[in-house]
């Protein structure tokens, strides 16, 4: 009986033993199941923060972007001011260019319209030259005429 008995208490704590691990067991599948619960809450958190983290980068990236742009349209302003002298300098060359070529031009011009004059003084010259050097020659050859006529008339008739 003391065998039975020892038995009894044995199978008694084994039973209770086995009850124990099979609350162990339900405890640690229901602490897996709020493990998972949990699990799932945090990842959707956390893809709740990336979004708004998200968010918030694109926001700043946009302002960021507009500051970017803004600070360019002002670097590009700040280059033409400084290129502003030069480009003044540049167009004053160019106008200085511009006029003295118009001074030649009319220098030019001003000379071409003289040489013309002079040229059709020269052939003025020349045409009332030429129309006494005919007119001379004109009466040179009459009065050569004349003499030779007279010689011819004086060779045929020695009284005269």
């Amino acid at each position: 009986m003391d065998h039975q008995l020892a038995m009894g208490k044995l199978a008694n704590e084994l039973h209770m033993e086995e009850e124990r691990l099979k609350g162990c067991h339900d405890q640690a599948s229901v602490i897996e199941e709020d493990i998972a619960r949990l699990q799932r809450a945090t990842l959707a958190r956390a893809a709740d923060k990336k979004e708004a983290i998200d968010k918030k980068q694109a926001k700043h990236d946009f302002n960021l972007q507009d500051q970017r742009d803004r600070a360019e349209a002002q670097a590009e302003r700040i280059k033409t001011l400084r290129e502003l002298p030069e480009m003044i300098q540049t167009y004053k060359e160019t106008e200085d260019q511009a006029v003295k070529l118009e001074f030649d031009t009319m220098q030019t011009e001003q000379e071409t319209a003289e040489i013309r004059r002079s040229q059709y003084l020269a052939a003025s010259n020349h045409k009332e030259r030429l129309f006494f050097l005919e007119k001379d020659l004109e009466r040179a050859r009459s009065n050569n005429f004349r003499v030779s006529n007279r010689i011819a008339y004086s060779l045929r008739n020695p009284m005269f």
